[in-house]
């Protein structure tokens, strides 16, 4: 099929910044999407632009048309985050994604070659049947380590959450 897209989906994060990368030199046509929450590290939109001059393509910024932020889900929806999963996350990324992209799309996602995320990859996988996914660093062997190692070879400041101890994905909390 000649007319699907690729979408590499950025989280602002380093294993999404060289999964995106990576893709992007095997395929310089690649869409590259990031779902803003409203709750972002402040130091994320650098990152981001940094990224975006880097990957020498625009970042597409998708957003909820339901909600702001994640209190604001919370407000809404009086449940943060237990058993059922964090709705914030089905609101402000898994919704507007879901939304935005089209059935014939590749999907990329940073996962990397560390155990939770082969695993995490797994559940997506089977949960998404339906979804082409791609996973260029679990296919490379790619840990987190390395992709922060390629960010900072790539002259690119990591985010300060990196520092704070945060793994994987985060939401900036402000009160």
């Amino acid at each position: 099929m000649a007319d699907r897209r690729t979408v590499c989906w950025f989280s602002a994060g380093a294993a999404s910044a060289v999964a995106t990368k990576l893709t992007l030199a095997d395929n310089p046509s690649a869409v590259v999407a990031y779902c803003e929450t409203g709750a972002e590290h402040p130091d994320n939109a650098r990152f981001l632009r940094d990224c975006q001059a880097w990957f020498k393509r625009p970042i597409e910024r998708i957003r909820s048309d339901r909600f702001a932020s994640t209190w604001d889900v919370f407000e809404k929806r009086r449940y943060l985050a237990g058993i059922e999963g964090a709705p914030c996350t089905m609101e402000l990324k898994v919704r507007p994604r879901l939304e935005w992209q089209e059935a014939a799309d590749i999907n990329v996602f940073g996962y990397t070659a560390d155990r939770p995320d082969v695993e995490r990859s797994k559940r997506l996988r089977s949960n998404n049947f339906e979804m082409a996914i791609r996973t260029p660093l679990i296919d490379r062997g790619l840990t987190k380590e390395a992709c922060l190692a390629m960010i900072e070879h790539a002259g690119i400041a990591l985010p300060p959450m990196y520092a704070m101890g945060f793994q994987g994905d985060w939401q900036w909390i402000s009160s």
